[in-house]
């Protein structure tokens, strides 16, 4: 229980770092750039670091203490987001490539905590409460990204980029100093060296292809969740140049998707058993398309804002699904490398639709929105399609 209520005030932190983080991030490389295509590269070197660092990060993760390095993630935060504010704050126009860079620090050790974080679930929970208990954290983390986002936005509106870098790494600190209190952590003896180390990362790699329960949640993963990084990207262009918004209004719109992935998140953690049936995935991805689609067409900051958390509602319903089967399938030594596949699987695509202000330069902002709505319901529904004669073909 004690280890419980510690992991719940981390995972509120880790929410309040995301939110301050994202908005930061966003805002501050289109502010000083002056270019949404800029925003997207940022966010496309942040899915680079995932997909090349993912395989090695997990089997890190495997191999180590995970506590210890929950708390390095996050001094690895802090150190980067608060050099970010001091250079601000010397300098307003920073050259883009301070941003990739910290952009790249983040992206790593925000992989390495999480993963060690599923990891100290995983051990803390029985295997039959893990989904819901999962679902209990995303509240939890949700909760504190709406609020992170909102106050995020606020600081920046008010103070200068400088200062909401400056806060972001604050409440890294306050992560880091809390791990320190976490009890009983559970790690795996390997053998020792580069040997060790190889051979650790060879049978990760032998999971992939032995289950194909896992190949099935990657490849749901990759259709279902990866719109939130499209709107990472191109959300504050949407609001600045096709509406004409200022920064608090963007943060108060960012938050919305949080809430709308809280809501899926306490509704997924009381239990309800018609939520996670099993394919219930499959009418999620249908979903995320079409609230995608809507999306495209709002022009105004509470049908923004709505639409913006049923969003959120529908992609965090289907990644707190996933994890929870992926936490009860996975061997507690096995999990960092079994994730590393799920997060690569979401980069992938992540990647390319941050891709997309540089790649094809539409009319508008909201116009990717629209094309890439219609991709994702068209491949949930080819998806559905193989699902149905796959099962067909099983039962002749």
């Amino acid at each position: 229980m004690r280890n419980l209520t510690f992991l719940y005030l981390i995972e509120f932190f880790a929410g309040l770092s995301r939110g301050a983080y994202l908005v930061c991030i966003g805002w501050t490389t289109l502010i000083i750039t002056g270019d949404v295509a800029v925003v997207g590269q940022v966010f496309v070197v942040a899915m680079l670091t995932t997909i090349v660092l993912s395989p090695i990060l997990g089997t890190i993760v495997d191999r180590h203490n995970r506590k210890t390095l929950a708390i390095a993630a996050h001094i690895g935060i802090a150190v980067a987001m608060a050099i970010m504010g001091l250079a601000l704050a010397i300098d307003a126009e920073l050259p883009s490539i301070w941003f990739f860079i910290t952009v790249i620090v983040v992206s790593a050790s925000r992989m390495l905590f999480q993963s060690c974080m599923d990891a100290l679930i995983q051990a803390n929970v029985t295997k039959e409460k893990i989904l819901h208990s999962i679902a209990r954290f995303r509240t939890t983390h949700l909760l504190a990204t709406a609020v992170g986002t909102a106050l995020t936005g606020i600081i920046i509106n008010s103070m200068g980029a400088s200062s909401g870098f400056l806060f972001a790494a604050f409440i890294s600190i306050l992560i880091f100093l809390t791990s320190s209190f976490v009890k009983g952590v559970v790690s795996k003896e390997n053998a020792p060296g580069l040997a060790g180390f190889y051979k650790d990362f060879i049978s990760g790699l032998k999971l992939f292809r032995s289950s194909a329960s896992l190949r099935t949640l990657i490849i749901i993963t990759a259709i279902a969740t990866p719109v939130g990084q499209l709107s990472n990207a191109v959300l504050s262009s949407f609001m600045r140049d096709d509406l004409g918004l200022g920064a608090d209004d963007f943060g108060f719109v960012d938050a919305a998707w949080p809430i709308g992935g809280m809501l899926a998140a306490a509704l997924l953690s009381l239990g309800i058993k018609k939520l996670t049936l099993p394919n219930i995935e499959y009418f999620l991805c249908f979903l995320v398309g079409i609230v995608t689609i809507i999306f495209s067409f709002m022009n105004a900051i509470i049908p923004l804002a709505l639409v913006h958390a049923a969003l959120g509602f529908g992609v965090w319903m289907c990644g707190i699904i996933i994890d929870g089967r992926i936490l009860q399938m996975a061997a507690p030594q096995d999990v960092g490398r079994t994730k590393a596949f799920i997060q690569i699987a979401f980069a992938v695509i992540a990647m390319i639709m941050s891709l997309s202000p540089s790649l094809i330069k539409l009319p508008s902002s909201s116009d990717y929105f629209l094309y890439w709505g219609i991709i994702i319901l068209v491949g949930a529904i080819l998806l559905a399609l193989v699902k149905i004669a796959s099962s067909v073909q099983s039962t002749k």
